[in-house]
Protein backbone atom coordinates (compact mmCIF):
# COMPACT_ATOMS: atom_id res chain seq x y z
CA UNK A 1 0.00 0.00 0.00
CA UNK A 2 1.07 3.60 -0.62
CA UNK A 3 2.42 5.65 2.25
CA UNK A 4 0.59 8.86 3.15
CA UNK A 5 3.65 10.91 2.16
CA UNK A 6 3.70 9.37 -1.31
CA UNK A 7 -0.07 9.82 -1.65
CA UNK A 8 0.28 13.57 -0.94
CA UNK A 9 3.16 13.81 -3.41
CA UNK A 10 1.27 12.03 -6.21
CA UNK A 11 -1.93 14.03 -5.69
CA UNK A 12 0.02 17.30 -5.60
CA UNK A 13 1.68 16.41 -8.90
CA UNK A 14 -1.66 15.36 -10.42
CA UNK A 15 -3.27 18.70 -9.50
CA UNK A 16 -0.19 20.66 -10.59
CA UNK A 17 -0.24 18.89 -13.97
CA UNK A 18 -3.98 19.54 -14.45
CA UNK A 19 -3.84 23.33 -13.96
CA UNK A 20 -1.46 26.28 -14.12
CA UNK A 21 -2.35 27.84 -10.75
CA UNK A 22 -0.07 27.40 -7.74
CA UNK A 23 -0.55 24.26 -5.60
CA UNK A 24 0.11 24.81 -1.89
CA UNK A 25 0.08 22.40 1.04
CA UNK A 26 -2.03 23.13 4.17
CA UNK A 27 -2.19 26.95 4.22
CA UNK A 28 -1.44 30.07 2.22
CA UNK A 29 1.64 32.13 3.08
CA UNK A 30 0.98 35.85 3.41
CA UNK A 31 3.11 36.57 0.35
CA UNK A 32 1.63 33.74 -1.77
CA UNK A 33 0.84 34.40 -5.39
CA UNK A 34 -2.84 34.18 -6.28
CA UNK A 35 -4.70 32.37 -7.73
CA UNK A 36 -3.78 29.17 -5.89
CA UNK A 37 -5.20 25.90 -4.61
CA UNK A 38 -4.53 24.69 -1.06
CA UNK A 39 -4.49 20.90 -0.40
CA UNK A 40 -5.61 19.64 3.01
CA UNK A 41 -6.09 16.13 4.41
CA UNK A 42 -8.19 16.63 7.57
CA UNK A 43 -8.18 13.60 9.86
CA UNK A 44 -7.99 12.53 13.47
CA UNK A 45 -6.91 8.93 12.82
CA UNK A 46 -3.20 7.98 12.85
CA UNK A 47 -1.75 7.86 9.33
CA UNK A 48 -0.53 4.25 9.62
CA UNK A 49 -4.05 2.91 10.20
CA UNK A 50 -5.78 4.88 7.46
CA UNK A 51 -6.70 3.74 3.96
CA UNK A 52 -9.50 6.22 3.28
CA UNK A 53 -8.79 9.94 3.27
CA UNK A 54 -10.70 13.13 2.66
CA UNK A 55 -8.88 15.58 0.40
CA UNK A 56 -10.04 19.19 0.62
CA UNK A 57 -9.02 21.59 -2.13
CA UNK A 58 -9.52 25.29 -1.47
CA UNK A 59 -9.20 27.41 -4.58
CA UNK A 60 -8.42 31.09 -3.85
CA UNK A 61 -8.17 34.24 -5.89
CA UNK A 62 -7.53 37.75 -4.65
CA UNK A 63 -7.56 40.94 -6.66
CA UNK A 64 -5.90 44.21 -5.68
CA UNK A 65 -8.73 46.28 -7.17
CA UNK A 66 -11.39 44.36 -5.18
CA UNK A 67 -13.07 43.20 -8.40
CA UNK A 68 -12.48 39.45 -8.58
CA UNK A 69 -12.81 37.77 -11.96
CA UNK A 70 -13.50 34.12 -11.08
CA UNK A 71 -12.72 32.84 -14.59
CA UNK A 72 -9.21 31.55 -13.72
CA UNK A 73 -10.39 29.76 -10.59
CA UNK A 74 -13.45 28.19 -12.20
CA UNK A 75 -11.32 26.99 -15.12
CA UNK A 76 -8.85 25.46 -12.65
CA UNK A 77 -11.75 23.86 -10.71
CA UNK A 78 -13.05 22.16 -13.86
CA UNK A 79 -9.58 20.99 -14.92
CA UNK A 80 -8.85 19.52 -11.49
CA UNK A 81 -12.27 17.84 -11.39
CA UNK A 82 -11.62 16.28 -14.81
CA UNK A 83 -8.29 14.92 -13.53
CA UNK A 84 -9.43 13.79 -10.07
CA UNK A 85 -13.11 12.76 -10.14
CA UNK A 86 -13.66 9.02 -10.58
CA UNK A 87 -10.00 8.55 -11.32
CA UNK A 88 -7.42 6.07 -10.17
CA UNK A 89 -3.67 6.19 -10.35
CA UNK A 90 -1.27 3.26 -10.20
CA UNK A 91 2.13 3.91 -8.63
CA UNK A 92 5.00 1.76 -7.43
CA UNK A 93 3.86 0.27 -4.14
CA UNK A 94 0.11 0.70 -4.64
CA UNK A 95 -2.62 2.80 -6.17
CA UNK A 96 -5.40 5.18 -5.19
CA UNK A 97 -8.91 6.08 -6.36
CA UNK A 98 -10.65 9.41 -5.92
CA UNK A 99 -14.27 10.55 -6.07
CA UNK A 100 -15.71 14.06 -5.83
CA UNK A 101 -18.03 14.39 -2.80
CA UNK A 102 -18.66 18.14 -2.72
CA UNK A 103 -17.91 21.31 -4.64
CA UNK A 104 -19.15 24.84 -4.28
CA UNK A 105 -18.43 28.50 -3.67
CA UNK A 106 -17.54 29.49 -0.14
CA UNK A 107 -18.62 33.02 0.83
CA UNK A 108 -15.81 35.26 2.05
CA UNK A 109 -16.38 38.55 3.86
CA UNK A 110 -13.10 39.95 2.57
CA UNK A 111 -13.68 42.21 -0.40
CA UNK A 112 -11.79 41.07 -3.49
CA UNK A 113 -11.41 37.44 -2.40
CA UNK A 114 -12.99 34.49 -4.24
CA UNK A 115 -13.03 31.03 -2.61
CA UNK A 116 -14.18 27.72 -4.10
CA UNK A 117 -13.97 24.30 -2.41
CA UNK A 118 -13.85 20.71 -3.61
CA UNK A 119 -13.83 17.64 -1.37
CA UNK A 120 -12.73 14.19 -2.56
CA UNK A 121 -12.87 10.74 -1.01
CA UNK A 122 -9.46 9.08 -1.57
CA UNK A 123 -8.93 5.34 -1.07
CA UNK A 124 -5.42 3.87 -1.01
CA UNK A 125 -4.66 0.27 -1.95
Amino acid sequence: MLTFGKLKEYIGLKIDTATTINVVGNKIALDKVYPCVVMKFPTCIPEEAKEDWILELDFWDKEADNDVDSTDILTAVELVKAAMNRSWQVETGGFFKSYLEFEGEIPDDTVGVYHFNQRYQITMY
